[in-house]
């Protein structure tokens, strides 16, 4: 299977940032930008609803109840 250019340049890419973890969201947004500035990035807060569909461009921040940084994930 070929991929186009651009979910090429995604191939490589992490599929999360456990050491954001901890962080505040733009602490976390500035480390997932600082390796990968073409992503699309998605805050989410605690319970907080997302779509189950899978964008290879996007990277989800999820935050606890305090506004912390509890997960990053791509998709």
């Amino acid at each position: 299977k070929t991929m186009d250019g651009a979910c090429a340049r995604f191939d490589n890419m992490k599929m999360t940032w456990p050491e954001c973890v901890g962080k505040t969201v733009e602490e976390a947004r500035a480390m997932v930008m600082k390796e990968f500035p073409d992503v699309h990035i998605q805050v989410l807060g605690p319970n907080q609803p997302a779509t189950m569909d899978y964008c290879i461009d996007r990277v989800r921040i999820v935050t606890n109840h305090k506004g912390t940084v509890f997960a990053v994930r791509r998709g």
